[in-house]
C-alpha cells in the first residue's frame, strides 16, 4: 500500500514558475521503502524549501496471496482491523 506521507512541498520561485503538481515516480519501492525530499530530483526553475529528510511517500504493507480456488478467484491473506468499543472511544476522550 502506497501512502502519500507529505502532500504539499513548500517552494520559492518566480510566480510564473510555481509548479502546479510535483510528479515522483514510485515504481521501484518496495514493501518497508520510502522516498523522502533529497531523494528526488526536482526542476531547477524552484528552490525546495522543504526539510530534505521529510518523507513523501513510502510503502507499509502488501496483500499476499495465500491460495488460488477453483474458479481462479485469489484469497488474500491482509491484516485484520483492530474492533474498537464505542466505551472504548469515550474513555480515551
Amino acid at each position: 500500500i502506497l501512502q502519500q506521507q507529505l502532500p504539499k512541498v513548500e517552494v520559492e520561485c518566480l510566480p510564473g514558475n510555481v509548479p502546479k503538481n510535483i510528479t515522483v515516480d514510485v515504481s521501484n519501492l518496495s514493501i518497508g521503502d520510502s522516498l523522502t525530499i533529497s531523494d528526488v530530483e526536482f526542476s531547477e526553475d524552484f528552490n525546495i524549501l522543504t526539510e530534505p529528510e521529510k518523507v513523501i511517500v513510502s510503502v507499509s504493507k502488501a496483500e499476499e496471496i495465500i491460495e488460488e480456488d477453483d474458479d481462479d478467484e485469489f484469497v488474500y491473506e491482509t491484516e485484520e482491523a483492530q474492533v474498537v468499543e464505542e466505551d472504548d472511544v469515550e474513555d480515551h476522550q
